[in-house]
């Protein structure tokens, strides 16, 4: 089998095959990408949180133009608040920064525990968050649908 780099050549915005991948290929390429998709913020995070570490004075100079602030600022909080000694690797990223506001990380580590072993959503999460941190539940918006008689055009109006 070859190598994923004499199949496909990287573009910034399209993957470009160079040959017809057989089936086991194009699985092993597949897994590659997934692979990456999950875990890049994760990666993200820790590199950016390594070179603040390492270059306090001008360390966003390693870090991409195009990138906006608040994105930086939002990946480097959560890699901070869930390292990756404490991070599941059966839950996405955005289960770990639902719960990367909690103060306490008993908390942080029970959600994430029962998250993986229940197999919650991150709108279950987030919503366990809420319960711990003493908020109320996020109302859930319900969808009314009106049919214009005369039409037939349909309209859905949001409640809650």
């Amino acid at each position: 089998m070859a190598g994923y780099n004499e199949i496909i050549q990287q573009d910034p915005v399209a993957l470009k095959w160079i040959k017809r991948p057989t089936w086991e290929e194009a699985e092993m390429i597949g897994g590659v990408l997934f692979s990456m998709a999950e875990s890049i913020n994760f990666w993200i995070s820790d590199y950016i949180n390594m070179c603040e570490a390492l270059f306090p004075q001008n360390y966003t100079q390693l870090l991409p133009c195009g990138l906006a602030a608040k994105s930086i600022s939002n990946i480097k909080w959560v890699g901070r608040k869930i390292p990756p000694a404490r991070r599941l690797p059966e839950l996405s990223w955005s289960h770990h920064e639902a719960v990367s506001g909690l103060e306490s990380e008993t908390d942080q580590d029970i959600i994430l525990e029962k998250a993986a072993s229940g197999q919650w959503t991150v709108s279950q999460v987030r919503e366990k968050v809420r319960e711990v941190k003493g908020e109320k539940p996020k109302t859930v918006k319900q969808a009314k649908t009106i049919v214009c008689p005369e039409c037939g055009h349909i309209i859905e109006i949001e409640r809650g």
